[in-house]
């Protein structure tokens, strides 16, 4: 019996999880292959000895397929063997968030690093070595791109840029939130992770001011928000530093946080949050125990100005709350339990992803066929819905 967990909520999202770590290494490795063969040929770099370490962790979100996967340095390559004759096979995006890998995707060369996203077209041959790594994979079948026109091939956003950073922040924001989403959110997850994805790398090679405007507002926001959360006590934390940071203009920065109060009170707001918790569990993880101490932590130099606004935000004085703090109630970790599957679902999600490309490329050209007969096209396809 494998230890592949096929697990699907009554009311969420279908979820597989393939774990090999608790098979022998010569089972465990030959049932990664096996999951991954409608994609490519995926081999260890190294012969496993002992126990082969992956996972992939997987949510079939029907137009797309979204996966977190762990694996040691390995080899992926695709041939002729896995083209059809229409090229229609689908686009594979990846946020390496550790490790990274060389290799070619047609006749480009690609350097993907920590940090990279990097798009590689599954229509053309390629031939990866990867390190060690963790990666979100988003499987698009070619037809949901279609209508945006030629993507890069063999693109890689590279990290740190703008464009990296809020396709990053919208991939993993997207990720964590899955676990707790019905399929009526479907539509619009679907349909901004393909428009964020579609204008990120289409503005590889355009003006940034031209491309921002095409991203999803909630997306150039989300990787903002995040940035700042990451950097709180950072004293360059300013318009200035997050206009150069993500390209935006001061107007366009202002515009983007007006629903939230403004960037200064995002930011203002943040902070005291922040210290609000250090203060509330003083003395925990060696982290500062006095109010001067966390204030100036978190960016006030002010003590009495900290002091005012902590005590309009939360009716209470930071000293108080010092000297009454009570342990935060701990929360037990909830484990998702369920039964082994032998037979791997994940094979057949990314089986799926690939006849899909094929049929709805047959049925776009039976509607063009269709048209010039005079005759309607049939429909085909699922339509994105309207994300609100």
């Amino acid at each position: 019996m494998s230890n592949n967990h096929h697990s699907t909520a009554s009311l969420g999202l279908p979820f597989d999880s393939l774990d090999t770590a608790s098979l022998p290494a010569e089972e465990g490795h030959a049932l990664w292959r096996d999951s991954l063969s409608p994609l490519f040929h995926a081999r260890a770099a190294d012969e496993p000895r002992g126990r082969f370490n992956a996972r992939i962790d997987t949510y079939d979100l029907q137009q797309l397929m979204l996966a977190e996967s762990r694996f040691p340095a390995s080899h992926y390559e695709r041939g002729l063997r896995h083209s059809t004759a229409d090229g229609a096979e689908p686009l594979l995006v990846q946020l390496y968030m550790t490790g990274g890998y060389r290799g070619t995707n047609g006749h480009r060369q690609m350097l993907v690093q920590p940090g990279d996203i990097g798009l590689l077209d599954m229509a053309d041959a390629m031939a990866t070595r990867a390190d060690d790594s963790r990666v979100l994979s988003l499987v698009i079948p070619r037809e949901q791109v279609r209508e945006a026109g030629a993507l890069p091939r063999g693109a890689v956003l590279r990290a740190g840029s703008p464009l990296a950073s809020i396709l990053g922040n919208h991939l993993q924001t997207v990720w964590r939130q899955l676990a707790l989403t019905g399929p009526e959110a479907l539509s619009c997850i679907n349909e901004t992770l393909i428009a964020t994805t579609v204008a990120a790398f289409r503005g590889l090679h355009q003006d940034l001011e031209q491309v921002l405007p095409n991203l999803p507002e909630q997306a150039r926001l989300n990787a903002v928000c995040a940035y700042i959360l990451q950097r709180l006590g950072q004293d360059d934390l300013t318009p200035e530093h997050l206009c150069q940071r993500f390209g935006f203009s001061r107007a366009g920065l202002y515009r983007l946080f007006a629903p939230l109060g403004g960037v200064a009170g995002f930011i203002r707001e943040a902070r005291l949050r922040r210290c609000y918790d250090e203060l509330a569990h003083a003395g925990a993880q060696d982290l500062p125990s006095r109010v001067i101490d966390v204030a100036m932590r978190w960016g006030f130099t002010s003590q009495s100005h900290f002091t005012r606004l902590f005590r309009r935000r939360f009716d209470v004085l930071p000293g108080e709350l010092l000297a009454n703090r009570e342990a935060a109630p701990s929360v037990a970790a909830r484990t998702d339990e369920g039964a082994d599957n032998a037979h791997p679902v994940l094979r057949q999600w990314l089986g799926r992803m690939c006849r899909d490309s094929v049929a709805t490329e047959g049925l776009r050209q039976t509607g063009q066929q269709s048209e010039t007969d005079g005759q309607a096209p049939h429909a085909g396809g699922p339509q994105n819905g309207a994300c609100s």
